[in-house]
């Protein structure tokens, strides 16, 4: 190579380092101001006086009462209403309340029954949803009982009082991205509310993103007197690479960032064993769902007449609620999910990561990287979630030579991309890529000074 063609080619690499450099230094992720705000109007409170409020009609029973404006399920839901339309008009009216009706037989009795929802409508893409649910419906022992007396406090009154405060504290503001707040009935007695409407919304081929159910959340003592106030628990379907895992990643690396107090449990599982909740008929429709669950769950104060409101734990539920709200907040305000990355091998060994550019969004800000390592052996390989998130910047494609300090044949790891946007949303996580080929234990990376793990 001639002395000129040796300067251009030096001249054209270094070019190409500083601009990748520069991208990488003009990278911004942070927790967003909004979303943190919306955080922090979650006020125990209101929690604590929708919880009351469920308490107070005796029974919630799918067959219970319709008619009484005191007691049974109608009474239940048409408070659920009142309070949707309440928020609806103390926030100029966004927030759309209203009922989804089926026909089900239950508990040997066919009839009418009613979910009761609430829509905010996204700014830019309303046909794109989100949803969270919980269930107002509750049991005693016999679980077609119409009269007994059946409080269903923690189960699931907390999810029902914490969708009533997201909705509260989420309404005053716009969202890119549709959010539906969803009370079902019916679930106690076989998820008939959520099966109805999972079954509609796929007839209809609705573009629901995510589905987050809230069951059984502010409960800090198990039946042996242990106290854990300071984790919850995620469940989906797997394997580890599926959507629903990832959404699972996602909502306890946000959630993180904004409740710090509370850390998020994956399980390598759709739900508890012999159990289940809402989020599994919108999975079983082609819906990527998850379900939110306290750690120390108590089955003695399930299904009777101890569920009250003085056996839960409202401090620490109200953190469950809070670590909620920042991942609907976020979800709701997301950039598109990009495309899956590829990996492949630089000449110097180290595995490089690249990805379509498809993010138009006129707030993009930079990209996001995961790598999470595969476990070689043992009976949960689907429960690690992410080693690490790197800020990469407006750029798509990452060696992983910037933060491998060494190489060692160890087990496969896996990575995948989410986009970012200048408000400091992130978007879901891409489909994991799993290497073909064996790199350093994500525990031995190292962030370059350069990056941040956030």
């Amino acid at each position: 190579m001639s002395p000129r063609m040796l300067l251009i080619s030096s001249i054209t690499i270094f070019l190409a380092l500083w601009i990748t450099a520069s991208a990488w230094a003009a990278s911004s992720f942070s927790p967003s101001p909004l979303i943190q705000e919306i955080v922090d109007a979650v006020s125990v409170d209101s929690f604590v006086i929708n919880v009351d409020h469920l308490f107070a009609f005796s029974t919630r029973n799918t067959v219970s009462d319709t008619l009484s404006d005191s007691t049974g399920v109608g009474a239940a839901r048409r408070w659920i209403f009142d309070r949707f339309s309440q928020i609806a008009r103390s926030n100029g009216g966004a927030l759309i309340p209203e009922y989804f009706t089926f026909e089900e037989t239950v508990c040997e009795t066919f009839g009418l029954h009613r979910n009761v929802l609430a829509t905010l409508p996204g700014s830019i893409h309303p046909e794109r949803y989100f949803i969270v649910g919980a269930h107002f419906d509750s049991r005693g022992r016999e679980e077609c009982d119409p009269v007994e007396f059946a409080p269903g406090a923690n189960d699931d009154g907390s999810g029902t009082a914490a969708l009533l405060e997201l909705a509260r504290v989420m309404s005053p503001y716009t969202f890119e991205n549709s959010v539906i707040f969803m009370a079902f009935t019916g679930e106690e007695q076989g998820l008939h509310g959520s099966e109805a409407y999972a079954a509609y919304a796929d007839s209809l081929d609705l573009d629901i993103r995510g589905m987050l159910n809230l069951d059984t959340i502010s409960n800090a003592v198990n039946a042996m007197g242990r106290v854990d106030s300071t984790s919850y628990r995620l469940y989906s379907m797997g394997p580890t690479g599926s959507p629903h895992r990832q959404l699972t990643r996602l909502s306890r690396w946000i959630g993180a960032q904004y409740e710090p107090e509370l850390e998020g449990l994956v399980q390598n599982a759709e739900d508890r064993f012999g159990r289940g909740g809402d989020h599994q008929p919108f999975r079983r429709h082609g819906f990527t769902a998850i379900r939110f669950i306290e750690t120390n769950e108590n089955t003695q104060e399930q299904h009777n007449d101890q569920d009250l409101p003085e056996n839960m734990d409202p401090s620490y539920g109200i953190k469950v609620v809070r670590t909620v709200a920042a991942v609907l907040a976020n979800l709701a305000l997301a950039p598109e999910k990009p495309l899956p990355p590829e990996v492949t091998l630089n000449l110097d060994g180290f595995p490089r990561v690249i990805w379509p550019r498809i993010n138009v969004e006129t707030d993009f800000g930079g990209y996001l990287l995961s790598v999470r390592q595969m476990p070689e052996t043992g009976p949960f390989p689907d429960e690690t979630p992410f080693k690490r998130v790197i800020d990469v910047g407006d750029v798509n494609e990452f060696s992983l030579e910037e933060v491998i300090e060494k190489v060692e044949m160890v087990p496969r790891y896996a990575v995948s991309v989410a986009a970012y946007d200048t408000t400091g949303a992130a978007s879901l996580f891409s489909d994991e890529v799993t290497s073909p080929f064996e790199v350093v234990p994500v525990d031995s990376l190292r962030v370059n000074s350069r990056f941040e793990s956030l």
